[in-house]
């Protein structure tokens, strides 16, 4: 009896404190699962904020897509007129193409022509060249000719001179004659000039031939005077001043013009 009563106090025992164990269990576990429920709803409530700021992205981004599936029409509209205004485009590229593949055989056909034509300018060129040439030596042989022309026009006019003698102071001693020799290229006349002579006896000549025609002629001057006398062609004309006075010694300035 005594033995029981034992047992039960035991058992009672152990009973409560495995009660108080289950109590403090559920107790800690109680506030362990309200902390945990308190986090589960703080995220829940994050994660409702985020779905709605999601929801209102989405509400945007769905409006600025309809938007884009209006300029997606619009654009495809466009698209459409710039593929009609493309292939007509090529349509008239396709004429033009073909009108420049005519224009190119034209252009070459021109320019076999205009190939043809330089060689024709080059040849006429060269002859022009040669003809210039020629005419340059035709100008310079009349120029030539004209000169000989006036020449001999002045020659047949006797409007040409050459100076033989230009002021020569002669001084002789009486009786004496001085004389120069010269070649007369042409036919003319002698002109001989007594500028000054210190006697009035002075007298000048003009001796020639030519042509088998002998030519002797004097002319007396004095103390001044001039005397003319013709010529022909020769190599040699002698033409003298003297002094005729018997005993004295004179003194003459004379010059000597041909004229032919």
């Amino acid at each position: 009896m005594s033995e029981r009563r034992v047992v039960s106090r035991s058992v009672a025992i152990a009973l409560g404190v495995l009660c108080a164990v289950l109590a403090a269990g559920l107790a800690w576990t109680s506030m362990s699962y309200t902390s945990s429920l308190r986090e589960k709803e703080a995220v829940i409530d994050s994660l409702r904020a985020e779905i709605a700021s999601k929801d209102s992205r989405i509400g945007e981004l769905e409006s600025e897509a309809e938007s884009l599936r209006g300029k997606i029409a619009e654009l495809s509209a466009e698209v459409e007129k710039l593929r009609s205004q493309i292939n007509e485009k090529d349509r008239i590229i396709a004429s033009l193409s073909l009108r420049i593949g005519e224009l190119e055989s034209e252009i070459e056909g021109l320019r076999n022509q205009v190939k043809e034509r330089e060689n024709i300018i080059a040849s006429l060129s060269s002859r022009i060249k040669e003809l210039e040439s020629e005419i340059g030596s035709l100008r310079s042989y009349i120029d030539r000719l004209e000169r000989e022309v006036r020449e001999l026009r002045s020659i047949v006019n006797l409007e040409k001179k050459e100076v033989w003698v230009d002021y020569y102071v002669v001084s002789q001693p009486a009786g004496y004659c001085s004389y120069w020799v010269f070649s007369a290229r042409y036919a003319g006349y002698i002109r001989v000039y007594v500028h000054s002579s210190t006697s009035t006896t002075t007298y000048v000549y003009a001796e020639w031939s030519a042509y088998g025609a002998y030519y002797y002629s004097e002319v007396r001057v004095g103390a001044s005077g001039t005397a003319t006398f013709p010529v022909l062609p020769t190599l040699r004309v002698k033409v003298g001043v003297c002094n005729r006075e018997l005993f004295a010694g004179v003194t003459h300035v004379v010059s000597i013009v041909y004229h032919y």
